[in-house]
């Protein structure tokens, strides 16, 4: 799963509740790749979350840059 530019604020329950389900059905953790220039608090925000049933890929990019 790509989250690109998306704070993911813990108050968008429609989607934490998505990335719960795609964690639940899987066997092994789930990676998320990060794209943002600034990635630290909600990858740790992640991992407060789901601890090691999640894998977090952080890439320190703006969309511009990650596409190009």
């Amino acid at each position: 799963i790509y989250i690109i530019g998306y704070s993911f604020p813990i108050t968008d329950t429609k989607s934490w509740d998505l990335i719960k389900m795609a964690q639940e059905i899987k066997t092994q953790p789930l990676t998320i790749e990060i794209v943002n220039p600034f990635p630290d608090e909600l990858a740790q925000r992640f991992y407060d979350v789901f601890g090691n049933k999640i894998n977090c890929k952080i890439n320190r990019a703006t969309f511009a840059d990650f596409i190009l």
